[in-house]
């Protein structure tokens, strides 16, 4: 069985089969708007784009912007109040109700938009931290607020490996 630490390394690799070290790098980011580069960015975490979601997304483009402009981009997961998660929820709730986005794409593009606050929540993740049903967030948060817990995840990084916005854990924890 690997190590959490081996398990790191392989993940934030950038020759390696996983896309730690290239969700945020690839393409433009900007932090009000969806763009293409988003849309691609986030078919490296392993998921695929139906036609009929893209073209919604891409039509809806200033009703997106407007409501990431109402996330603040450079917080935290366990800092944020509950009106910013309130503002995050209902925008993944959104994007989750769009056909074939589903929770997972939905947090899979917010976590490309906002890393440090909406945490990536698959079914990997899921098995691995067993949170209460659509208790995540909350869940994260709370397990967050511990400095030490924070530190600890903190040291799994590679030396020299920028963070990535692929899971809130993987943010700078400091």
């Amino acid at each position: 069985m690997p190590r959490i630490d081996d398990l790191v390394v392989t993940y934030f690799d950038p020759g390696g089969p996983f896309a730690g070290a290239s969700f945020d790098l690839l393409g433009e980011n900007p932090p009000n708007a969806l763009t293409r580069d988003d849309l691609l960015a986030t078919t490296l975490l392993d998921i695929s784009w139906r036609p009929l979601a893209v073209r919604q997304l891409l039509a809806e483009g200033d009703r997106i912007a407007a409501a990431l402009a109402g996330i603040p981009t450079n917080l935290d997961l366990w800092t944020a109040n509950p009106a910013d998660l309130d503002a995050a929820t209902a925008l993944h709730h959104w994007l989750d109700a769009l056909p074939g986005v589903g929770p997972v794409i939905a947090s899979k593009l917010l976590a490309r938009k906002r890393p440090r606050l909406v945490p990536i929540d698959d079914t990997v993740v899921r098995r691995a931290l067993t949170p209460p049903d659509g208790q995540f967030w909350v869940t994260l948060a709370g397990a967050l607020t511990d400095r030490v817990l924070r530190d600890q995840i903190e040291t799994l990084r590679p030396a020299g490996v920028t963070p990535s916005p692929c899971c809130a854990c993987s943010t700078s924890l400091s």
